[in-house]
């Protein structure tokens, strides 16, 4: 199986979650050591969050989107 990171900002009811199913609200934290990224934000929060995601200083990976509409 594969394992999963969520990053948000407030905690997810944890037991909705699957065992292979992890929470972070550190952004870095959750892009670091992964295969692909998927976004999952509103169409005006993708240029916030890919702004925020080049400060982290880290390799960048495949990212798929989600969003409905794109800026």
């Amino acid at each position: 199986g594969h394992s999963l990171t969520l990053w948000a900002r407030e905690t997810p009811n944890k037991d909705l979650l699957p065992p292979t199913c992890q929470f972070t609200p550190h952004l870095k934290e959750a892009l670091e050591d992964t295969e692909i990224w998927i976004e999952s934000v509103t169409s005006k929060g993708v240029r916030p969050l890919c702004e925020q995601i080049k400060t982290l200083n880290i390799p960048l990976r495949p990212l798929i989107f989600t969003s409905k509409g794109i800026e």
